[in-house]
């Protein structure tokens, strides 16, 4: 399907994790899009979303005891991948991104949780194949007015709001300043990350922009790659948006991906 990237991009900029919601019940339209956005949005054939019409708080865990913890929320959206796939956790990243992205163009708030996931719980909940695994979900609703004390403590010992410079993350710089490409970069410097570590690093290429796991990363590299996917439609969303179509191809290792753009 056809990303719709000038919402998608204002969405970036506008939306915040919360974790404390109003408990109050997806309204029937808003299910049904979200719904619908899940079947039609899948543009890697190894992952898959599904919208649960409950709380999440049953298969999420706090992040320091209470800190962190998801409570009023009365819906969330769950992503799975097939684990086969080397390429499945980035994949899952961009398609996980993408479904965000929507719900926040449609006034609803959302959280990425990965490693706060009680992923057994999550499973015995959702029907999945034997190579398959829950690897994050997001509660979907309206939260509370204000922020809670929790979810101030969690945002300042997170730093969620603070994000490195793009020079920081450049690995090369481009021999020629392109304000559109500098656009992609910006949007992908503002990609959510685990306790944003904002592992990813960008490089241009005479090909196009590669995104990769910073060296210092040798655990969890799967689960960076997964960070990684979201910056990955950070910059295709800006891409989009400034009239460069292209297209992914997946690499090895620390280096997650390649986006062949043209003008």
């Amino acid at each position: 399907m056809k990303i719709p990237a000038e919402r998608w991009a204002e969405a970036i900029s506008a939306r915040h994790s919360r974790r404390k919601y109003r408990e109050k019940q997806l309204e029937g339209e808003a299910a049904s899009h979200l719904r619908q956005f899940c079947e039609e949005f899948q543009p890697f054939g190894s992952v898959r979303s599904l919208l649960v019409e409950e709380s999440p708080e049953q298969i999420v865990r706090g992040a320091i005891g209470p800190f962190g913890k998801i409570s009023g929320a009365q819906a969330y959206m769950a992503f799975i991948v097939d684990e086969t796939d080397p390429n499945g956790y980035a994949a899952l990243g961009y398609t996980g991104e993408g479904l965000i992205l929507e719900a926040t163009t449609m006034g609803l708030d959302t959280c990425w949780i990965g490693g706060w996931l009680k992923q057994t719980d999550a499973e015995l909940r959702i029907d999945i194949e034997p190579n398959e695994a829950v690897l994050a979900v997001t509660p979907v609703g309206h939260a509370k007015n204000d922020l809670t004390i929790s979810e101030k403590v969690l945002k300042k010992a997170t730093g969620s709001r603070n994000r490195k410079p793009l020079d920081e993350l450049m690995v090369n710089e481009p021999t020629e300043q392109d304000e559109r490409l500098q656009y992609c970069l910006e949007l992908a410097r503002l990609a959510p990350s685990a306790a944003n570590r904002q592992p990813w690093r960008f490089s241009i290429e005479p090909e196009g922009v590669k995104v990769s796991v910073a060296d210092r990363y040798e655990k969890n590299l799967k689960e960076r790659r997964l960070d990684c996917g979201i910056a990955m439609l950070h910059i295709e969303v800006g891409a989009l948006s400034q009239g460069m179509k292209g297209e992914w191809e997946f690499m090895e290792g620390h280096e997650v991906a390649l986006f062949k753009y043209r003008s």
